[in-house]
């Protein structure tokens, strides 16, 4: 995690000490998939039978771009985007941790060649969660349960990516691809209430139970001048 953080604060550095030009505005939109995983270190619920393994899940990914040029190939962009996240915990019991994010990334882009132009960005995120769901299954049996005592509202996290993008009309089109690193863990200590019509349980989230999330993205959009 500390390499991320190097980079990001170096790759900001850089772009601090170039010419500034703020000129262009731009605007755009963008969609694709969000390959995503979740981390545990969850040694109460390992003890009872969940264990670490996480297979990934494929998500959906959708939102828009704000962003301006610092100079000639040096961009500044917002990209608040909708993504759905999650993965599972298999083990005897598997649990399924699935959450919707209202994210806001704020990246730094720097794109090289002219007409055809590849480009790599970086940046940190913070997000909102907006609705979770845990469901855990055992054998044939499938339980839901809301885990809002114990889930957090709140998110930050490091993306880095890379793209390509081409002109279209008074636009232009891309093609990016970035890892999305979870930095803070999504739990906290509480009690979930699992109820069916047949059992009722308590679950117990302790202080020490870890998850985080990480995830990878493969997005295509649209960019658009802002004004002449």
């Amino acid at each position: 995690m500390k390499w991320l953080w190097t980079s990001c604060i170096l790759f900001f550095g850089v772009a601090l000490v170039l010419p500034l030009n703020a000129t262009q505005l731009y605007w755009g939109i963008t969609g694709g998939i969000n390959i995503s995983s979740i981390h545990s270190d969850v040694p109460n619920m390992i003890e009872n039978g969940i264990i670490r393994r996480s297979p990934s899940r494929q998500r959906m990914a959708i939102g828009g771009i704000f962003g301006l040029s610092l100079a000639d190939h040096l961009f500044l962009q917002v990209e608040p985007m909708y993504l759905e996240k999650g993965g599972d915990l298999v083990g005897e019991i598997d649990l399924f941790v699935k959450y919707s994010t209202l994210e806001i990334p704020l990246l730094l882009k720097l794109s090289f060649g002219k007409k055809l132009q590849p480009y790599i960005f970086m940046g940190p995120s913070c997000a909102i969660v907006l609705d979770s769901e845990w469901v855990f299954t055992l054998g044939e049996m499938r339980v839901s349960a809301d885990p809002k005592n114990v889930f957090r509202r709140f998110e930050l996290g490091m993306v880095a990516g890379a793209g390509i993008s081409f002109p279209l009309g008074k636009g232009s089109v891309f093609l990016s691809c970035r890892y999305n690193l979870g930095l803070l863990n999504l739990v906290k200590a509480g009690t979930i209430e699992v109820e069916t019509y047949s059992f009722s349980a308590t679950i117990e989230v302790y202080q020490d139970d870890e998850i985080t999330s990480q995830g990878f993205q493969i997005m295509l959009g649209f960019t658009f001048p802002l004004g002449k």
